[in-house]
């Protein structure tokens, strides 16, 4: 992990502007599909948010 680091935090760059469509879209870009927890995809599902279906965790499935 302490070798890609770079590749790691890049997708998180994002957050600064506060973009969620860039940020979800540069981690799936990035190939960095660890599932949200589930309290965080009920959350981006309550203020309209569409979170790609390789992020989803199972116990978060509907």
């Amino acid at each position: 992990m302490w070798e890609n680091r770079a590749a790691i935090v890049e997708p998180l760059a994002t957050l600064k502007e506060g973009k969620f469509d860039d940020m979800i879209g540069n981690v799936v870009k990035f190939g960095l599909k660890v599932p949200l927890h589930a309290g965080a995809v009920k959350f981006y599902r309550e203020i309209g948010q569409t979170i790609p279906a390789e992020l989803i965790p199972p116990e978060a499935k509907k």
